[in-house]
C-alpha cells in the first residue's frame, strides 16, 4: 500500500473512532433526536455544497425513494440509538458494539441476497463475533435490567440497522456515485428527523455549552462530511479492499480517544470482546478484507 494511502486510511479510522467521543460529549447536553437532526443537516449540507462546487448534481428524482430508506436505516435509527446508548455506556464500548454490523450483514444477506448463503466460515465467524458481544455485555447483564444493558442493546440495534441499510444498498443503489448517495442519504435523514425532533423533544429550548457545540460541529463536519470525502478518496486511489481496512481501525481509535480525553477505563472485557468481534468478521470473510464498512 502506498504511504499516502496508508496515511489517509489511518486518518479516516482515527476520525471515525473519535466520532464516538464527540457523541459522548454532545449527548450529555443535546437530546438524541435533536443531535441526529444537527448532524445530518450540517453534514449533508456540507456535502451538498461540495457536490455543487464540483459541478455535480444532487440525486435524481428516482433515487430519492431508496435514499429515504437509507436515511431511515443508515442515519436516523442508528444515530439515534447510538446517541441514546452513549448516555449510559462508554464511547469505546459503543464503537465496539457498533462493529457487529458486518456480522448482522452476513446473517441478513443469507436470507435477502442471492449468492450470499451461509457457509461454514460465515457461521463460525458469526458465532465467534457474537461470543465477543457476550463478553462485552456480561458485566452489565450480571447487574440485571439496568440502563447500562439497555444502552448496550440500543447500540447493538444500531449495528443491525446499519446492516439492513448495507444489504438494501447492495440491491437498490449499486453503481451510483458514492458522494451523491451519501449526500442524499444525509439530507433524507435530516428531513425525516426534523418533525420527530420537534414533536418529541424541545430543540429550541436547549442551551448547550460551547464544548457541546464544538463536539457537534466536529462530528458533523469532520466525522461525517470530511470523513466521507476521505473515504471516497481511498476508494478512488486504493479501491474497496483498502478502504474496508478502516473497519479494524475504528474501535481501536475509539478506545484511544475515550481513554485519552474522556478518562474511560480500558477493561480486559473490551479488549477480548473487540478481538473476538474482529476475528469473527475475518473468519466470516475467509480472512479476506470486508468490502462493507460501518458508519
Amino acid at each position: 500500500m502506498p504511504l499516502q494511502n496508508a496515511f489517509m486510511l489511518l486518518l479516516l479510522g482515527t476520525i471515525w473512532g473519535a466520532s464516538y467521543m464527540f457523541i459522548k460529549v454532545s449527548v450529555a447536553e443535546i437530546t438524541p433526536l435533536t443531535f441526529v437532526m444537527l448532524r445530518t443537516g450540517l453534514g449533508g449540507g456540507l456535502l451538498a455544497a461540495y457536490l455543487l462546487l464540483r459541478g455535480q448534481r444532487l440525486p435524481s428524482r428516482e433515487l430519492w425513494r431508496p435514499l429515504f430508506v437509507m436515511g431511515l436505516f443508515n442515519t436516523l435509527i442508528p444515530y439515534g440509538l447510538i446517541n441514546w446508548g452513549e448516555l449510559h455506556i462508554s464511547s469505546a464500548l459503543a464503537a465496539i458494539l457498533t462493529g457487529t454490523m458486518p456480522l448482522f450483514t452476513v446473517i441478513l444477506a443469507h436470507f435477502w441476497s442471492k449468492g450470499e448463503r451461509m457457509d461454514g466460515f460465515k457461521a463460525a465467524g458469526v458465532v465467534i463475533g457474537f461470543a465477543g458481544v457476550v463478553v462485552l455485555v456480561a458485566p452489565d447483564l450480571r447487574a440485571g435490567v439496568t440502563h447500562n444493558i439497555l444502552g448496550d442493546l440500543a447500540v447493538i440495534g444500531a449495528g443491525l440497522s446499519y446492516a439492513i441499510a448495507a444489504v438494501f444498498a447492495r440491491r437498490h443503489l449499486a453503481g451510483h456515485e458514492p458522494a451523491v448517495l451519501s449526500t442524499g442519504m444525509l439530507l433524507a435523514g435530516f428531513t425525516i428527523t426534523v418533525p420527530l425532533a420537534l414533536a418529541f423533544e424541545r430543540p429550541f429550548a436547549l442551551s448547550p455549552s460551547l464544548k457541546a457545540w464544538g463536539s457537534t460541529l466536529a462530528l458533523s463536519f469532520l466525522g461525517t462530511a470530511i470523513a466521507y470525502l476521505i473515504y471516497y478518496w481511498i476508494l478512488e486511489h486504493g479501491g474497496a479492499v483498502q478502504a474496508s481496512l478502516v473497519t479494524y481501525i475504528i474501535p481501536i481509535g475509539a478506545l484511544f480517544w475515550g481513554w485519552l480525553l474522556l478518562g474511560e477505563n480500558i477493561h480486559w472485557t473490551s479488549l477480548v470482546g473487540m478481538g473476538a468481534i474482529l476475528l469473527g468478521i475475518m473468519v466470516a470473510n475467509r480472512f479476506q478484507i470486508l468490502k462493507q464498512t460501518p458508519r
